[in-house]
């Protein structure tokens, strides 16, 4: 920590610190300008009001640069010394392992309590400001950076594509808002709601699952939402987004202001989304719908309901324009000014010329309490005799700091073990331990206090370990770290010891006896460290554990897959139930992998027994992930089909069991497992096949089935045709009015101005070319009635208009038919062409004469 802060000069290090408190009320006083200004335009758009809340966020951040550069310059003005009141800082504790340590208690030279002694304060402890700040800065970067490789895992893992349907649906959306890039859709296994992840290659992740027990028109609204995302860029916004809130992690102004934003942003998706679907009740609906089924969402992935409960409701009664409470805004905004004045005159004020040398400190005076040693070096012991050792329990107890040190020494170490009250001690070369108590049988008691070895510590320096505090030396004493000890590790090897080092080996009972069984096993390895020993010491990772992967098979293996197999809780017996199993796993990962998701011998016997074949590790890991085991895989036997275990997979995540597949097979016969897929995504059920062989399609294939479930063919859309005349149809034709909107209401349209007993064929490509009854009336106005059907559609197709008609009887020409203005309208004869033509002299001619000039060459 001590190099890290002497990168930076003492200049930066003051404008950071106070740039850092100043922001506070800075960003307090931007997020009540901008609630005010929100107060006044909460009618406005969703839009408008993200706009604001971004730019008050810019302005937050924009604040925080010019109070940096001010600071930076006047801070390089000579120091002047000011009025000297003592001011005590309280002592600051920090927990290491069961201990405890306190920071020395400083003193300094600052005005009385007031603003100035305030700001004397802070320029006196400037250094923690910034500690403090790296630290959460650093943490908080750290997160964004694991959130942001998730959403790429997300992109790559446990996805399955969609059926042909949805991925239309998508590609049709993108196109009604001209977005060029192209949209992935798939399913995942790794999302519990629909979010959209990446920027240049965009992809929607709808849980396994989830969209086949939405209607289409759900679906529709779902996707459209995410589309908005995609074209509004939202995922880049939102990175950047969280940068800033990682540099004001500490600030809840910010994290308001940065709420409002992500509220704002799902608003404006939804009004894109509406927008595209048409239907704000459909769309509220999903809303609900997907929040129902939302467990959690990835951070830097755009979602589609949000991640707050009190979000959705604020959405859904925007969407149907309902009221929310909003009565204690006022009261809010008050809170927040008092609050905002209060942190004012803490804060307020110019930079003052004084400037703590951060480089002064170092990490050990934060862990270490230099006046406090021979406090913290004293307390009482308890001990229990076994055999011919003796486990002793050291504890310490005061005001500031208490800790418990447990350890076993051997009987001969101590220089007696007395029956009655006297002093004994225990000596190593790190320090003494004095001790006064008894011993009654086995047990004993009493009080302690430690001595360190002015000489070894000497030593320690001369090694290049220095400033070694009294504690670290009692820590050393319970590790039993010597000279023997030092040299020993610069015989192996392990030279330019660090302090750090050295205090983790005592720290974590590294003795010599356990440096040597961990470099007889595993100085093989290149990557062996004094870290690395610590790291596998921490993970139990010890020799035995070694030989038990060695007598599995598993030699070669680098450490840190080691401690990667033992943090998983791979061990002997668990690779001797794998290998019971008969099935022979190649490498450690794919064990790794087996037991992360919980896959055991049994399971694999199960899986061999059903599929009838060795399966790989990724079939057995997938069928695991899919809950295969849940099935009764024994009863798909019944069904007579013999499922791979691609298909018990899709079986797994769409819901289909052996009941099913014996219903379906009974409605329609034997079928292709994809179909009984197909058929359970589209919910189809007897229920669905037997009201439409009620109807008289008594042969309805599977196919056909589900055309009738894709395209919304219900009981209700049949009967209103057959009350209409038009019954014994095909179940191809059925669809194919259905698709293209040939209802009862478009034939009773023109039933009502005469027109009927059309034939289904006719009405459909009445349909298709856009004739309807307003048409027809068009022509009707001037008297053009009774028009067949076919010279209809003609006529719609030439683009001829009751308009158009008119424009010719205005010129003389009363007994004109629809052949001729079909025939005029081909080769581009109008009014105005006659018009024209005539004036160059062209009088007196009928129609077939100007259509002949036309054709001719004869131009206006």
């Amino acid at each position: 920590m001590e190099s890290l802060f002497s990168f930076f000069s003492k200049e930066f290090q003051y404008a950071i610190g106070w740039t850092v408190i100043h922001s506070l009320w800075q960003a307090t006083v931007i997020a009540i300008l901008s609630g005010i200004v929100m107060i006044v335009l909460r009618k406005k758009t969703a839009q408008t009001r993200y706009i604001i809340h971004n730019f008050a966020l810019f302005s937050v951040m924009v604040a925080a640069v010019v109070t940096f550069s001010l600071y930076f310059e006047k801070s390089e003005t000579p120091i002047e010394p000011i009025s000297e009141v003592t001011i005590e800082s309280p002592k600051i504790a920090f927990a290491i392992g069961n201990n405890q340590a306190v920071i020395a208690e400083k003193t300094a030279t600052t005005p009385p309590l007031s603003i100035e002694g305030m700001k004397a304060y802070f320029d006196q402890n400037i250094y923690f400001v910034v500690l403090i700040w790296l630290l959460g800065v650093g943490l908080f970067l750290l997160k964004l950076l694991g959130g942001v490789n998730y959403v790429y895992y997300l992109r790559s893992q446990h996805n399955f594509p969609v059926d042909e349907y949805w991925s239309e649906m998508i590609q049709n959306l993108s196109k009604r808002v001209n977005l060029s890039k192209k949209i992935d859709l798939v399913e995942s296994a790794l999302v519990r709601s629909p979010v959209v992840v990446g920027y240049l290659k965009p992809i929607v992740l709808f849980p396994i699952g989830a969209i086949n027990r939405l209607n289409p028109q759900e679906v529709e609204a779902i996707l459209a939402h995410e589309i908005a995302h995609i074209l509004r860029h939202d995922y880049v916004f939102n990175i950047i987004q969280s940068v800033i809130e990682a540099l004001f992690y500490f600030n809840p102004a910010v994290w308001w202001i940065s709420a409002n934003i992500r509220a704002e942003r799902e608003n404006c998706c939804d009004d894109v989304a509406i927008h595209l679907c048409g239907d704000s009740m459909t769309y509220a609906k999903s809303l609900v719908v997907v929040q129902e089924m939302q467990y959690y969402s990835a951070a830097f992935a755009m979602g589609f309901a949000g991640q707050r409960k009190n979000q959705l409701l604020l959405r859904v009664q925007r969407i149907l324009n309902q009221s929310s409470n909003k009565s204690n805004v006022m009261e809010k905004l008050i809170a927040t000014c008092l609050i905002v004045f209060g942190i004012v005159c803490l804060s307020y004020g110019g930079p003052q010329n004084i400037l703590p040398n951060l480089s002064d400190f170092s990490l050990e005076d934060v862990f270490i309490s230099s006046d406090s040693d021979v406090d913290n070096m004293s307390g009482y012991w308890n001990a229990e005799i076994k055999g011919e050792s003796v486990y002793v329990n050291f504890q310490h107890k005061s005001e500031n700091n208490n800790w418990n040190s447990g350890h076993t020494f051997n009987k001969n170490e101590f220089s007696a073990l007395p029956t009655t009250e006297s002093e004994f001690t225990l000596k190593r070369e790190a320090g003494t331990m004095t001790m006064k108590g008894k011993f009654e049988g086995n047990e004993g008691y009493g009080k302690f206090t430690f001595t360190e070895n002015a000489e070894f510590k000497t030593y320690l320096a001369s090694q290049g370990i220095e400033n070694v505090k009294e504690q670290m030396m009692l820590q050393l004493f319970m590790g039993n770290i010597n000279h023997d000890y030092m040299a020993y590790l610069k015989q192996n090897g392990f030279n330019n010891i660090r302090k750090s080092q050295l205090q983790d080996l005592a720290i974590h009972g590294l003795t010599r006896e356990r440096m040597e069984e961990y470099l007889s096993t595993f100085n093989q390895k290149k990557d062996l460290t004094l870290d690395k020993i610590v790291e596998l010491k921490i993970h139990g990772v010890s020799a035995k554990y070694k030989k038990e992967l060695n007598d599995a098979g598993y030699i070669d293996v680098p450490l840190d897959k080691i401690v990667e197999a033992k943090i998983h809780g791979i061990n002997g017996e668990y690779l001797a139930d794998l290998k019971s199993s008969g099935y022979q796993v190649s490498g450690l990962q794919e064990i790794i992998e087996f037991k992360i998701h919980g896959v055991n011998g049994a399971f694999i016997k199960k899986m061999k027994e059903a599929t009838k074949k060795d399966l790989t590790p990724d079939e057995i890991v997938d069928a695991k992930i899919h809950g295969l085991d849940k099935m009764d895989i024994e009863k798909f036997k019944t069904t007579g089909t013999d499922p791979t275990p691609e298909d018990l997979r899709n079986y797994a995540i769409h819901g289909v069991d052996a009941d099913y597949i014996n219903m379906l097979t009974g409605l329609f016969g034997k079928l292709e497992p994809k179909k009984y897929v197909e058929a359970k995504i589209h919910g189809i059920d007897a229920n669905f096949v037997n009201s439409y062989q009620a109807m008289g399609f008594k042969n309805l294939s599977i196919q056909k089935a589900i055309e009738f479930k894709i395209h919304g063919v219900d009981a209700n859309f049949v009967k209103s045709l057959n009350d209409a005349g038009y019954k014994d149809f095909s179940p191809s034709k059925v669809v194919e009015l259905k698709i293209h909107g040939v209802d009862a209401n478009f034939i009773k349209g023109f039933e009502a101005i005469g027109y009927k007993n059309v034939p289904i064929n006719r009405l459909v490509e009445m349909k298709i070319h856009g004739v309807d009854a307003n048409f027809v009336k068009g022509f009707e106005t001037i008297g053009f009635k009774d028009i067949e059907t076919n010279k209809l559609v003609e006529m719609k197709i030439h683009g001829v208009t009751g308009d158009f008609i008119k424009g010719f009887m205005d010129l003389g020409f009363k007994d004109i038919s629809v052949q001729d203005v079909v025939n005029l309208k081909i080769h581009g004869v109008t009014p105005q062409y006659i018009q024209e033509m005539k004036t160059k002299g062209y009088k007196d001619l009928d129609l077939d004469e100007y259509l002949r000039l036309k054709i001719q060459g004869f131009s206006k």
